[in-house]
């Protein structure tokens, strides 16, 4: 039996916002084939002609497919591109592409009733909605929100950077990496975003909210900062403005002497076992998860350079991260019992920036 592993590329060169250029290798969208029992990863099809199609979405029934093109202009104006596509056996049909209103989006999130999309612009530090029609395609842009500010850090927090959006109920959260700062939105019916500044999270100065991951509960968030490779619970139940509990290091015991920056964070499904990326280290650091508390267990070997994101499978069997500089995949099978990582491939792929497992 196997299931489906989506991959989005960096297909150009894209400067950072840390000032380095990373030479794009990419093709376009990689769609590869996983063995579910054994983990191991084969060729299936490359979508040719997508432009840095660096994060990428899925809808329930897994015949939509959605990707950011992380680009400064699009169509000769300021700003990228979201893509809409329908699955159609090895063919992947356009459904549309519509501009952003803000510079490299890096993070797009569905609705669950699949008819408003939403993007995070990172360079411009934006929130954009979109309509969907009855078929997925790419109907209108509702809104662009502007973040407006910065933080302590000259050099990365000179102004906004809105990272991801992460929805939750009636609600999106958007780590924003310059403000430091989660802000907090109504999603209204028609999926327009109101702003709910009474439940923002403040984080620590120089912190760099990146992106976040929700509790099973819901209670709970456990927020990946970039800047100072730290993990902080919030709690947001109730209607009340949200709270830190607990901030730990994503990094091993003693830290790290070199540069490192964290990057993904995710839960297992089963609300067990948290895990995040450490750029740089090139580490995955493994946190067990309790009532209100948590603490790291481990922290594992990439096998690769600069993890950019990874995925685990709906089954918690396994782990596949994309090392954006080693150009390759790496494939690890998890422990259920402990939350461990064992190496089981690693895969060659050019620049792989974002993975999506069926």
């Amino acid at each position: 039996m196997e299931r489906y592993i989506y991959v989005g590329t960096y297909t150009q060169d894209i400067l950072f916002g840390t000032g380095e250029v990373l030479h794009g290798k990419g093709e376009g969208i990689y769609r590869l084939r996983q063995d579910v029992a054994t983990g191991l990863m084969s060729p299936d099809t490359v979508w040719r002609g997508i432009e840095n199609p660096s994060f990428l979405t899925l809808n329930p029934k897994r015949d939509r497919l959605y990707a950011v093109n992380e680009l400064k202009s699009y169509n000769g104006a300021f700003g990228g591109s979201v893509s809409a596509f329908a699955i159609c056996g090895d063919r992947l049909q356009p459904l549309g592409r519509l501009a952003t209103g803000g510079a490299d989006p890096c993070h797009v999130a569905l609705r669950k009733d699949g008819r408003t999309l939403y993007v995070a612009n990172f360079m411009s530090g934006s929130v954009a909605a979109f309509g969907l029609d009855e078929n997925g395609a790419m109907a209108e842009r509702l809104q662009v929100i502007q973040h407006e500010g910065h933080s302590v850090d000259a050099q990365r927090q000179h102004g906004p950077h809105a990272h991801c959006v992460v929805l939750r109920g009636e609600y999106a959260f958007v780590p924003d990496l310059g403000l430091d700062r989660v802000l907090c939105y109504g999603v209204e019916k028609d999926g327009m975003l109101t702003a709910r500044p009474d439940r923002d999270y403040s984080a620590r100065p120089g912190s760099g909210p990146r992106q976040l991951a929700f509790s099973k509960d819901g209670k709970n968030a456990f927020v990946m900062n970039e800047l100072d490779s730290t993990v902080t619970m919030v709690r947001w139940s109730g209607r009340g403005a949200p709270s830190g509990m607990a901030c730990l290091s994503t990094l091993p015991p003693g830290g790290s002497q070199m540069p490192t920056s964290g990057a993904c964070i995710r839960l297992n499904e089963a609300g067990t076992y948290l895990y995040a990326s450490n750029r740089g280290h090139n580490s995955i650091a493994v946190f067990q998860v309790g009532d209100g508390s948590f603490k790291q267990v481990g922290c594992y070997d990439c096998c690769g350079a600069i993890p950019r994101d990874f995925t685990i499978t709906p089954d918690d069997r396994f782990l596949i991260c994309a090392n954006q500089t080693s150009d390759a995949l790496t494939v690890f099978a998890l422990d259920e019992r402990t939350g461990s990582l064992r190496l089981v491939q690693t895969y060659p792929l050019p620049t792989p920036v974002c993975v999506v497992a069926e």
